[in-house]
């Protein structure tokens, strides 16, 4: 018999109550009677709803770029931007959350992780200069912003995915995107 990890019971729950409202109006005891978890094994792993959603983007995300193979940029920002369309629902309802545990901020912090990540591993550096830094940020934050509206106003925001995925791309600093090449080879 095979038994799923309170973890994965705790993240499908969520991940089925965020399909139907924002997180604003999960509450905890919602989250712990859909799952049948304790409130003591709810938080020997989460600190909160906002720990716990983080938790089950950062597994939906990760998951899903895993499968992923690339040789170049554009086929990077159109998958991500292909789960987030394929998603929408979920994730409109985790942007409805905010302060510095909102699918926003994860959003933030996850992509300038990727971004400083790859940029290391494609210049063969450790760390990066303060001005590159800045423009990861720049983009992260810019990033989420257009992502969100996006999501919440499709006909105001009228793109298709590659579309998106494109206008992300040539938004992208210039000291970022010399490092991450289109399909063809060129950097515009």
């Amino acid at each position: 018999m095979y038994y799923e990890s309170a973890e994965t019971v705790l993240q499908k729950a969520l991940i089925d109550l965020l399909q139907k409202k924002d997180i604003e109006r999960i509450s905890l005891k919602e989250i712990l009677e859909y799952s049948n978890v304790s409130k003591t094994t709810f938080y020997r792993f989460y600190d909160n709803k906002f720990d716990l959603m983080n938790s089950c983007y950062k597994s939906a995300i990760d998951k899903y770029l895993a499968k992923l193979k690339y040789d170049n940029w554009d086929d990077i920002l159109i998958a991500q931007f292909r789960f987030f369309d394929s998603n929408r629902k979920f994730m409109l309802n985790g942007f409805k959350g905010q302060g510095r545990e909102s699918l926003k901020r994860f959003i933030f912090e996850y992509s300038s992780d990727f971004y400083r990540k790859e940029m290391q591993i494609r210049k063969g550096v450790e760390s990066l200069t303060p001005d590159e830094e800045n423009a990861i940020m720049f983009n992260a934050g810019g990033s989420c912003e257009l992502l969100e509206a996006w999501l919440i106003n499709p006909k105001k925001f009228d793109y298709t995915v590659d579309e998106m995925a494109m206008l992300h791309y040539k938004l992208m600093p210039d000291m970022m995107r010399c490092w991450f090449p289109q399909r063809d080879g060129q950097n515009d």
